[in-house]
């Protein structure tokens, strides 16, 4: 038993501060990601909002530096796994706010929390909904970026070999440019 649990009435493991069982939240989880499962489950903060995306490679996962990524999530970068939106099932109340002509940002309605954004029919997603304790509490597949975006707008410097493009990729609208580096 973690230092955070206790036992309930039942038996059950259960958190010390919330008397909630544990197994709880991440039931739904498990069942999706159980033996011959095809999808993954994100979960917000307080659990309301749940996200399956295929368990097949992303499109690409991003760390995004833009300005507008940075006051939504109220950090230096948003990172995020892309998949095509179709493929992506979404669970639970969220709000939405179209945040530029083609791009509309969502939370979870109870608490907050970031959990997607559509963009010309892309779904980036958060990362950090499917944390399951860290960094090895992530699918492998997520645990880095493929490039920085917008990187032109950071507030931090990051020495981690992976391409920073000044906007975007080419094949994402963007001219392509990226930073030399040494100035990354």
């Amino acid at each position: 038993m973690k230092t955070n649990e206790m036992k309930t009435s039942e038996g059950k493991d259960s958190d010390v501060r919330t008397g909630v069982p544990t197994d709880r939240e991440n039931e739904e989880t498990k069942r999706s990601e159980g033996k011959g499962s095809d999808v993954r489950t994100g979960v917000c903060l307080c659990g309301d909002v749940k996200i399956e995306i295929p368990k097949a490679p992303p499109l690409f996962i991003d760390a995004c530096h833009c300005s507008r990524c940075q006051r939504s999530s109220g950090a230096p970068f948003s990172f995020n796994v892309c998949y095509p939106v179709d493929e992506v099932k979404v669970h639970g109340k969220v709000k939405g706010y179209a945040s530029s002509e083609n791009m509309t940002r969502h939370w979870c309605d109870k608490c907050g929390s970031r959990t997607h954004i559509y963009q010309s029919g892309l779904a980036y997603i958060a990362v950090a909904l499917f944390n399951k304790g860290g960094i090895k509490g992530l699918p492998k597949d997520m645990q880095a970026p493929k490039f920085h975006v917008f990187y032109g707008d950071r507030i931090l410097n990051f020495k981690d070999g992976v391409v920073k493009f000044v906007t975007l990729p080419k094949e994402a609208g963007g001219n392509g440019e990226t930073v030399p580096k040494d100035e990354s």
